[in-house]
Formats: C-alpha cells, sequence, structure tokens
C-alpha cells in the first residue's frame, strides 16, 4: 500500500496534509488523539473515501491493483461500521464468509463459541467488538484495517486481538488514540 501525499479537507478545514508511507506485510500503528483524522486515513486506505489531492496505491506482492478489486482484498473494523444487528453472530459469520467466498471463521479463537444462536444486537459491547474483528480477519485476504480496535474489550479480548494480528500473513494497519497501550509488541511505528 503506497500514499503519495495525500491530504483530505471537509470544506476549508484540512484534516491532513502531505501523508505519504510505502507499507507491505507486518502489523503498522497510527496514534494520535481524537480528531487527528486516523479515520479519515484508514477511510481513504479502504477506497471508502477519496482523498482530497495525492494518490492511494494498492498492490498484492507487487502487483497493483484498482479500487474496484478491494472487496475480498481489504476490511475495515471501525466503531461506526456494525454487523447486521437482526442476524446471528453465525448467520453473520456465515453471510459475510460467503460474500467473500471464505469458510467460515473459528468462533473458537474469538471466545465467540457459545454466542453463536444469539443476534447480534443481543450481544454486550466487548463481544460484539469481538464480533466485527473475527468478521474482518475472516473476509480479508491482504490487507485489514482497524479503527480502535481494542474499544470494549476485556483483557481476554485484547489478547485475541494481538495474536490474531500477530498471526495475520497480511498488512494490518492499527489506529489508535491510546498512547499508553505498547503496541511496539505487535506494531511498526
Amino acid at each position: 500500500m503506497v500514499a503519495s501525499n495525500l491530504s483530505k479537507s471537509f470544506g476549508s478545514k484540512t484534516v491532513f496534509a502531505g501523508v505519504s508511507f510505502d507499507i507491505k506485510d507486518g502489523a503498522w500503528a497510527i496514534v494520535g488523539p481524537n480528531g487527528s483524522g486516523k479515520t479519515t486515513l484508514l477511510r481513504i486506505m479502504a477506497g471508502l473515501l477519496k482523498a482530497s489531492s495525492g494518490a492511494m496505491e494498492w498492490f498484492d506482492k507487487e502487483k497493483k491493483y484498482e479500487k474496484f478489486q478491494l472487496p475480498g482484498r481489504v476490511a475495515m473494523c471501525s466503531p461506526d461500521l456494525g454487523l447486521y444487528k437482526e442476524m446471528t453472530v453465525f448467520e453473520n459469520a456465515r453471510f459475510f464468509a460467503d460474500l467473500a467466498r471464505v469458510p467460515v471463521p473459528d468462533f473458537g479463537a474469538w471466545g465467540l463459541s457459545d454466542h453463536l444462536g444469539k443476534r447480534y444486537h443481543e450481544l454486550s459491547a466487548g463481544l460484539k467488538q469481538r464480533a466485527k474483528l473475527m468478521t474482518a480477519f475472516a473476509v480479508a485476504r491482504d490487507v485489514i484495517l482497524l479503527d480502535e480496535p481494542e474499544q470494549h474489550l476485556d483483557a481476554g479480548g485484547k489478547a485475541i486481538l494481538d495474536n490474531m494480528v500477530s498471526s495475520f500473513s497480511g498488512l494490518v494497519v492499527v489506529a489508535t488514540n491510546n498512547p499508553w497501550r505498547d503496541w511496539r509488541k505487535i506494531a511498526q511505528f
């Protein structure tokens, strides 16, 4: 994933300017306070939002691919993105796995085996977050973009997240406002 001199403005407010990077596999962290543009940058990286200027390019093992090819390659988990509230944990997982043409995820690895029959809206905030993270990791082949991924997670959920980020074979980008968290264990800066 390569960004060249990205900027984004909403009206007269510039959110960020001059952002450039060239990142491949591994885990990377974007750390900054609320309102600093982390979510906006992730949305541009996901192809959901257009930069005001600059260029964003996506690569798969050195081969460039176009924005329309991002679904199934790139997944994003964000506080403002949820699963279908009336569907169960299992139904949501099966639905998104079928769309991405991948196997249903390992519910046990995320501590969700006992909650498969519960509707998404019936879950606690922490279990909702685990279900969203599980879905993102299940459907992404190349890139996972995580916006405040620790939100609502208990210590067990954070340990699962650390393990999944460390073991993912592609690129993981974590955006967080938590400077106290030692992301250096699993992410590069």
